[in-house]
């Protein structure tokens, strides 16, 4: 990593295409790029801690809380990652990938997730979430608040698609 350090604040250089997401708290930042890696750096030091390399194209979005690392990418897949394992350096790469989600056909564009679930859109028109409890995996019905907020009402298997009435329109649902 290349830091250059400014008056104004210090730069980190270090991913080889640009970068598309990030997320910090205290010292660290996970960033996700187009050259499809993910980079944990601690920013107070300037270094970059881990290289995460699984998805197939752009990482778009990124989270993190104490625990996980959340990504999509472009590719349609979401990866949770174990952030212990990947600041530890005597962790092997192959086990620090979790958990492949591979709900979406299309490009994933953002992603929330909490400890229970995972909420993510896409540009194939859905929106899924996954719930880390269920032995389905997912689960997903919703109504829209004022103001097209989509909210979680019931447990439910499925993926379903916001249409621009904000009604929601069951792709494929055990519902």
């Amino acid at each position: 990593a290349v830091v250059s350090t400014q008056s104004t604040g210090r730069t980190l250089s270090g991913h080889t295409r640009g970068i598309a997401c990030l997320q910090y708290r205290g010292n660290l930042v996970v960033s996700g790029s187009s050259d499809c890696t993910i980079k944990l750096w601690d920013v107070e030091v300037g270094v970059i801690l881990r290289t995460l390399e699984g998805h197939d194209e752009l990482v778009r979005c990124i989270r993190f809380d104490g625990n996980r690392i959340v990504s999509g990418a472009y590719d349609g897949r979401i990866k949770v990652w174990d952030l212990q394992a990947a600041l530890d350096p005597r962790c092997a790469a192959n086990q620090i990938c979790i958990r492949t989600i591979s709900e979406h056909r299309g490009r994933v564009f953002r992603l929330q997730f909490d400890q229970f679930q995972i909420v993510s859109s896409s540009h194939d028109d859905t929106i899924v979430i996954f719930d880390f409890l269920s032995p389905h995996d997912y689960y997903s019905d919703f109504k829209c608040l004022p103001g097209g907020s989509p909210a979680l009402i019931s447990e439910c298997s499925g993926i379903f698609r916001l249409d621009s009435a904000n009604s929601l329109d069951s792709l494929d649902s055990a519902c």
